[in-house]
């Protein structure tokens, strides 16, 4: 069974709230896509090995970019794959 990230999808909304000034952050999407001018036309697979999180594909993890609006402050987490 494929398993897909639910913010990717549009399935669901996470709300992170930035640990600098507390404002709700953007999600920009998936970390890795940032990386490289050709990172979001890789095949996930490929890129989920440099994503930062140690074996992110077979743990079915989505690493995320969110970006604070406010202070421009940035954290990464790891969103289920369902």
């Amino acid at each position: 069974m494929v398993k897909s990230c639910p913010l990717c999808n549009g399935l669901e909304q996470f709300e992170m709230y930035c640990t600098n000034c507390g404002e709700n952050m953007d999600d920009v999407g998936r970390a890795v896509d940032y990386h490289s001018d050709y990172s979001p036309y890789l095949d996930y697979q490929i890129t989920n090995t440099v994503d930062g999180a140690d074996a992110s594909d077979e743990r079915n993890v989505c690493m995320h970019l969110f970006i604070c609006p406010t202070c421009s402050h940035q954290l990464t987490k790891g969103i289920g794959e369902k």
